[in-house]
């Protein structure tokens, strides 16, 4: 019988919204400022979930990007929710899939 290998995917979102709606596990985040600092908090469970992450990307100093080892674990869903945002704004993440 074979063994479950994990993989990684990168999933591109540019507003607020459910990235993926299932229990996954995040091991990287780049947050890209487009026209303004943006802001951005992951919530497990939707807009109203726990944040497990936060940061603040500045425009001046371009994207801000982010390893987590161990990946942070979301037992619901992950909610990216850009609390502040300039135009052109985004925000990859890679999730770890069985």
């Amino acid at each position: 019988m074979g063994t479950l290998m994990d993989y990684s995917r990168a999933i591109r979102v540019t507003a607020s919204g459910v990235a993926l709606n299932r229990p996954t596990r995040v091991s990287n985040v780049t947050v890209r400022p487009g026209g303004g600092d943006t802001v951005v908090f992951l919530r497990d469970g939707g807009a109203a979930g726990p944040i497990l992450w936060d940061v603040e990307a500045d425009n001046a100093s371009g994207s801000h990007g982010e390893t987590f080892n161990p990946p942070i674990k979301f037992d619901r869903n992950v909610y990216v929710d850009f609390t502040e945002q300039g135009a052109n704004s985004s925000c990859c993440i890679s999730v770890i899939e069985a």
